[in-house]
């Protein structure tokens, strides 16, 4: 709460106390230009302190501008004070004259208008607006019931003329109004601040309408002279008025509450016994023609006329809140209706007492039938004495319960999640609400998310060993082929037979694992097949027989041999999971149309239409929970798009399926066996060095090179390597790094020794594939330059031969 500035209170307080006590002691009645004088300064104070007000920054615009009109009715005052000073300096005014009140007239009005522009006015809304017409029904029926008593009773009022009476009577009424209003808007303001500047602007307006009707008397009594106590007390509520705006405020604009409804019932019957009297006065005005009759009479109809508009706004805001409340009734049914969500409402012992139109819906499509008016009929029964706890729980105090469980009937069990509500002290509820949401499709693609970020973990792991497995693959190779030289025996043939069929397995985990990318070849797809039928019995139940028919002409497909061995491997499995209790397996391969086939027949259940057109999508299965992931026919559906091929599928429900793969035949391709001869480069005398980490791979290529009579330097990463170019003499014509080295790898290592003048040629070797797609074209470590570990020594010799020759000058 902001205070108000000392100063300018103590200044007000100090003047208007000075003042009071010189009027007390009558010195003001022997100088009423003095008394007008100092009277003058407290509404002319006050216009000031309300013109301030309406300029400050700090407050909205109503505010500013309800200030602004507060500021215009003072100033009408004031300038009424003046009024009086000029007819004080001729003579001495004793009684008051009727263009006094006429100010009072033009100040009501401006004072209201100011006080419905402050933003707390906005939200007394229709209670406000019926409270302001009782008000005025009180006010005006209060004052005419004074006047007429003291008219026909005391006889006080008729030494006064009528306009003199009525004028006095509507001043004091508005001062009594104004007051009322100002404290009730003082009621709605939020900030403690302008709450108190808001009451003082009531008292200041109550003390205005005393000293009103003290005027009133004393100018009935005929005992009105400048400088009474009267002007004393009204220039106290000057001084309280001066004080309100100095109070610094921010009021906040408090959203408006919603209207209720109002009862209109009996209304009538105030109207009734305010006309009642309407007859006989009118009777008696005609019998006697009485004046203050007439008067009397005018009251009347100005109260049944505020009381006729009193009832026509109930009626209009009866109205108004009915079309409002059926418009929200019907938007509530239509959300509830609409909505996704499932809605229940059920009593402490889970009785159901509402479900919404989306439970029935959601719950029937799942196959649920009706309830028996159980909600816990509903809930998987593992989970009921859990769900039933929670409802018996959860109170009218408590925030909402969240909780998980299973929802539906034997065969259709839906994973949910919900809000658990107590709403029993809701008289439109009466029950505790459970808001329901089916999350099952959220669960599957959160459990397909964690089996893809296992199968990443496992294919991480796959493919890191697979590549320390190459660079073993590759000694083993190197080191047979060494072996070979010596002595061309059937077992070391079989040796390299191994190790290239090891190749084209960590291949497979490289893939698999790292994403690289595979490498299309021509591969004998009969040939594929008789490889691995080893490896498929092993793989069928002793209840599956299982069959080959490979064609006698063994067509060739450009794909990867190991992607070919993986779409023959999952159509293997997908066929075997297809007979849980036996049957015949059957694997073909032929040409039709000028295509390879590969067929995979079984006599397994069948798929129906549904979902033989879903069966190639990912993740979907037709297998029980926790058997298998969805991926294997999707991985064959994206292995054989990729190849230019398509995927068939016919089967009946129940007599089996048959999956036939079509690709196109290759091109004329070189043969795929590396040739086992020997050559010997008589000009085989340049200096080389060999770069590797793997001392058994670095050892077998070095001996094979030295055979071929090649000089050899051999270093463990690049950093000895670029030592050993520095000191080689003869320098060195050729370096063949590995890639991934430790302190300075191959392409770093590359990249210095090609920057270098007379840099040796280079040539890398990697047990990783189509890790650099983004090389430059000539860069050695291009993907389409690299060799790939395990490779053929001979291989090997072939390129460096070949590079050897083309860098030197033809003599």
């Amino acid at each position: 709460m902001r205070l108000a500035p000392a100063l300018p209170l103590f200044a007000l307080t100090a003047f208007w106390l000075a003042y009071a006590v010189w009027v007390a002691s009558g010195a003001a009645l022997a100088h009423p230009v003095a008394n007008d004088l100092a009277f003058m300064v407290l509404p002319w104070c006050a216009t000031v302190a309300l013109a301030t007000a309406a300029r400050r920054s700090t407050l909205s615009l109503e505010v500013r501008q309800a200030w602004g009109w507060l500021a215009v009715a003072t100033a009408i005052n004031a300038t009424s004070a003046l009024l009086w000073l000029a007819a004080d300096v001729q003579q001495p005014v004793l009684s008051l004259s009727p263009w006094s009140a006429v100010t009072y007239l033009l100040y009501s009005p401006c004072a209201a208008y100011g006080l419905l522009q402050f933003p707390a006015a906005r939200r007394l809304r229709a209670d406000a607006r019926r409270g302001w017409l009782d008000a005025a029904l009180v006010i005006a029926g209060g004052t005419t019931l004074l006047w007429y008593l003291s008219w026909s009773v005391t006889d006080l009022f008729r030494t006064a003329g009528t306009f003199n009476t009525l004028l006095n009577l509507i001043t004091v009424g508005s001062d009594l109004f104004l007051a009322w209003a100002a404290f009730s808007l003082s009621r709605e303001e939020d900030d403690p601040a302008g709450r108190i500047s808001m009451a003082l602007l009531a008292l200041s307006l109550g003390i205005a309408a005393v000293a009103d009707w003290w005027l009133s008397l004393d100018q009935v009594l005929g005992v009105y002279q400048t400088g009474r106590l009267s002007d004393a007390c009204s220039a106290l509520g000057y001084a309280v008025l001066a004080s309100a705006p100095l109070w610094r405020w921010e009021p906040r604009d408090r959203p408006v509450p919603n209207e209720t409804p109002i009862t209109a019932r009996a209304a009538w019957l105030p109207t009734i016994f305010l006309a009642a009297p309407v007859v006989p006065l009118l009777w008696e005005i005609g019998r006697l023609g009485r004046l203050d009759l007439i008067v009397l009479l005018a009251a009347v109809v100005a109260v049944l006329i505020m009381e006729l508009a009193r009832q026509a706004d109930i009626r209009r805001q009866n109205r108004r809140l009915g079309l409002a409340r059926v418009e929200s009734d019907a938007r509530y049914r239509s959300l509830v209706q609409y909505s996704h969500d499932m809605t229940f409402v059920a009593d402490r012992a889970s009785r159901l007492m509402y479900s919404s139109p989306s439970a029935s819906r959601q719950l029937v499509a799942a196959g649920v039938k009706a309830c028996d008016g159980q909600l816990l009929s509903l809930v998987h029964p593992a989970d009921r004495d859990r769900i039933g706890a929670l409802i018996a729980s959860v109170r009218p105090t408590s925030p909402a319960q969240p909780a998980t469980w299973r929802m539906g009937a034997e065969g259709h069990w839906r994973e949910v999640e919900g809000l658990l509500t107590d709403l029993s002290d809701d008289s439109a509820v009466r029950g505790i609400v459970l808001n329901v949401r089916d999350v099952s499709e959220r669960e599957r693609l959160e459990e397909q998310l964690r089996q893809a970020q296992k199968m990443e973990a496992i294919g991480s792991l796959a493919g890191g060993i697979a590549h320390d497995f190459n660079n073993i693959l590759g000694a083993v190779l190197a080191s047979a082929q060494l072996l070979r030289e010596v002595e061309d025996r059937p077992e070391v043939a079989d040796i390299e037979d191994a190790a290239r069929r090891g190749a084209t397995l960590t291949r497979q985990l490289l893939q698999f694992g790292r994403g690289e990318a595979p490498t299309a070849a021509p591969a004998r797809i009969g040939e594929v097949v008789r490889e691995m039928a080893p490896m498929l019995r092993r793989l069928i139940a002793p209840t599956i027989e299982l069959a080959f028919e490979v064609d006698a002409v063994d067509t060739e497909v450009q794909v990867d041999r190991g992607q070919l061995e993986q779409v023959v491997l999952n159509l293997v499995i997908n066929a075997r999971d297809a007979m849980p209790d036996g049957g015949l397996l059957s694997v073909r391969t032929g040409v039709e149309g000028g295509q390879a086939v590969l067929r995979v027949s079984d006599t397994g259940v069948g798929v129906d239409d549904v979902t033989r057109t879903r069966m190639f999508e990912p993740f979907f299965t037709t297998k029980p929970r926790g058997r298998g992931t969805g991926l294997g026919l999707s991985t064959v559906y994206g292995i054989v798009n990729k190849a230019g091929g398509e995927v068939d599928v016919g089967s009946v429900p129940g007599a089996g399926t048959e999956l036939r793969v079509r690709f196109p035949l290759a091109a004329e391709t070189a043969a795929l066996a590396p040739s086992r001869g020997m050559r010997v480069d008589a000009k085989a005398t340049a200096t080389i060095l060999v770069a590797d980490d793997e001392d058994a791979l670095r050892l077998s290529i070095s001996r094979f090179l030295e055979r071929r009579g090649y000089r050899v330097l051999v270093a463990r990463d690049g950093v000895e390597a670029l030592q050993l170019l520095a000191d080689a003499d003869p320098p060195v014509e050729l370096l063949l790094t590995d890639i991934v080295m430790p302190r300075l790898g191959g392409i770093e290592l590359s990249e210095q020794v090609r920057a270098r003048p007379g840099a040796p040629l280079v040539v890398c070797m990697t047990g990783h594939a189509g890790r650099w797609p983004d090389a430059a074209a000539d860069a050695p470590w291009h993907p389409d330059h690299v060799l790939l570990k395990p490779f053929d020594l001979q291989a090997l010799a072939d390129r460096i031969a070949t590079l050897l020759a083309a860098s030197r000058p033809v003599s």
